[in-house]
């Protein structure tokens, strides 16, 4: 087996999150033993996350949210990688090393395949005369060779798990873009009205300065959208609003940054 299975009921040496910039993981290279789990876990984001092993196999295995929590077991050492398809650049690994379940390693696999070659030295060795024993005893230097072959090449799946098929979708590369901005005071915020050029998740922030007032993140279709960004901390005075888009394959637009004067 592979990458393992999934699931949420054991206790995982390694836990992954999303880390304060919301583009990137707090442990994106973790170290655990074969037989041992990796949970991602992330709550309450601001951006919905999710993760998969990344193209050409192009498998999601959570949801897209801004809450989930999932268990994965590796069984086999090998270098796995792991990425968010809501952004791009959010790149991963899970090392596995060959120190856990013995009966899934490389060494365990040659041990057993010697055991059976050991029985035929001593039938021939009964039957015919004595001097049949040294043809005997070469014998086993022939199959014994036959392992190597699976040795040498232990980790044909390590890369992802078996069951991920194929992707034959070319990678989306292209970044939306945020246009047409215009902003409207209103009592305690902002509304934002804009043109995105594709469906993706925008993200509309209120600062005074370098502090953060108030931020919305929303799901928007392409086309002129608005955008209401309101707070008990969006109070009278000059404010700067930007607004980022995502979409689906982590492709960011440029930050579009304007300021609005808040009077009520």
């Amino acid at each position: 087996m592979g990458a393992g299975s999934a699931g949420g009921s054991e206790q995982a040496p390694a836990i992954v999150g999303v880390a304060q910039d919301e583009v990137s993981w707090d442990e994106p290279n973790v170290t655990i033993d074969a037989g041992e789990s990796v949970t991602w876990k992330w709550t309450n984001t601001t951006q919905q996350h999710n993760v998969g092993s990344p193209p050409p196999q192009f498998a999601i295995w959570t949801e897209t949210a801004y809450t989930v929590e999932y268990t994965r077991r590796y069984d086999t050492p090998g270098v796995y990688p792991f990425v968010c398809f809501q952004h791009g650049g959010m790149n991963g690994t899970v090392t596995v090393r060959g120190t856990g379940t013995p009966t899934t390693t490389p060494t365990a696999t040659a041990t057993a395949t010697r055991t059976p070659t050991a029985t035929p030295t001593g039938t021939p060795t009964a039957t015919p005369t004595r001097t049949a024993t040294p043809t005997a005893t070469a014998t086993p230097g022939t199959p014994a060779a036959t392992p190597a072959a699976p040795v040498a090449t232990p980790y044909p799946t390590a890369v992802v798990p078996p069951s991920a098929p194929p992707s034959t979708t070319p990678r989306d590369v292209k970044r939306p873009t945020v246009s047409s901005v215009k902003l409207t005071a209103v009592t305690r915020g902002v509304k934002a009205r804009f043109k995105l050029s594709e469906r993706a998740t925008v993200k509309v922030t209120v600062k005074r300065g370098s502090k953060t007032l108030k931020s919305v993140t929303s799901t928007q279709a392409a086309g002129t959208r608005t955008v209401t960004v309101k707070g008990s901390k969006v109070t009278r005075g000059r404010v700067t609003v930007e607004l980022r888009a995502t979409d689906a394959a982590g492709n960011a637009s440029s930050l579009t940054r304007r300021s609005a004067s808040i009077r009520r």
